[in-house]
């Protein structure tokens, strides 16, 4: 398995936050519609970088009701925003 979190840290912990911002929000809607949800397409970050990605968020739940999980699976081009990512916020 590829890069996995077990810190139990909020997704709104990552930096940039204009990066947290757009991962708590695609798991927020995740948890309401209670269904997988497949995000495609290109993301500008900071006017600087242009980042192709694509990441499949699926609900998952100890109880059967809640969502309490989230399973993610993701693929970006890495080589153009692996630079970016690397500087310090």
């Amino acid at each position: 398995m590829h890069g996995f979190d077990l810190t139990g840290k909020s997704s709104k912990m990552v930096k940039p936050k204009e990066f947290a911002d757009i991962v708590f929000e695609s798991q927020r809607n995740v948890t309401i519609r209670k269904k997988p949800i497949l995000y495609a397409g290109e993301t500008v970050f900071m006017d600087k970088v242009l980042i192709s990605e694509y990441v499949l968020r699926v609900p998952m739940s100890s109880d059967d009701e809640s969502v309490d999980k989230i399973m993610s699976i993701a693929w970006m081009n890495m080589e153009e925003a692996r630079d970016w990512f690397k500087q310090d916020f």
